[in-house]
């Protein structure tokens, strides 16, 4: 399989590939235009997308000290949540909203954008990343997610090389905060064994990808996949798209992505 010139791993693509590998395929290899709707209405779900691109914008610049004008509407509801509920005791020292880290791994690149890093070197670590989508996810689900792994590895190695010093995982952690349950953010802590455990899971899968020498990659056994995949039609599993009540609209981060970024 021919890949693009420069190709990186993220937590976005490797998730497509734990879903369907042929869904990975057709979108990060051949670059195949989606020839249906993720979901219908597909205006609401567009619309819930900038949205929650907007409300991600105006937390940047919260944490850049820009000036904020208070917004209106449903973002302006999250807007008084957020403020309302802040993430507890993050590290003061070093704040980065929308802070983008590419570390190697398995003869490639493995890249993150985090929504916020809170540093405090030698201390402590925190990634925030904010939800918007009406669906709150299980921590059963977050946990089993590759933006879990992929967020805690890449902070582990990124910020070790940053820092010139060896960066302990237990001092590292990631905080999941919702609009829709401001007051319930989901934290996930970290540990050596994970980091390792982590390091190995990525390499391995990264390597069974890329030793992939069918011309069509397999389909996802699991149909329920397919009706929240641009590429049902393609694959003849349908043509009926999941509502927007019931998907969880992810953010996509590879969208915002260069084609090459290094420390």
């Amino acid at each position: 399989m021919r890949y693009p010139p420069v190709f990186q791993y993220s937590q976005s693509n490797l998730q497509d590939y734990l879903d369907c590998a042929r869904r990975f395929q057709l979108r990060h290899l051949d670059g195949q235009p989606w020839p249906a709707p993720l979901v219908e209405p597909l205006s609401d779900a567009e619309a819930e997308r900038r949205l929650g691109e907007h409300f991600h914008r105006l937390i940047e610049r919260y944490y850049l000290g820009i000036p904020v004008e208070p917004p209106v509407g449903i973002v302006g509801v999250w807007w008084e949540a957020f403020l309302d509920h802040l993430p507890a005791n993050l590290p003061r020292a070093i704040r980065r909203p929308e802070a983008l880290y590419s570390v190697p791994l398995a003869d490639r690149r493995l890249v993150a954008k985090f929504d916020l890093l809170a540093i405090d070197p030698r201390r402590q670590i925190v990634i925030v990343d904010w939800k918007t989508g009406r669906l709150r996810p299980s921590r059963e689900s977050l946990a089993s997610r590759m933006q879990t792994r992929v967020y805690l590895f890449t902070a582990v190695e990124a910020l070790a090389a940053a820092f010139g010093e060896t960066v302990r995982p237990a001092a590292v952690k990631l905080i999941y905060w919702f609009a829709a349950a401001p007051e319930q953010p989901e934290v996930f802590t970290y540990s050596e064994a994970e980091h390792e455990a982590a390091r190995r899971d990525l390499t391995e899968l990264i390597e069974s990808i890329e030793r992939h020498a069918e011309s069509i990659w397999p389909l996802t056994a699991h149909l329920e996949r397919c009706r929240a995949c641009n590429y049902r039609s393609l694959c003849e599993r349908g043509v009926e798209a999941a509502s927007v009540s019931e998907t969880v609209i992810e953010d996509d981060d590879e969208s915002e992505v260069p084609d090459e970024i290094a420390l």
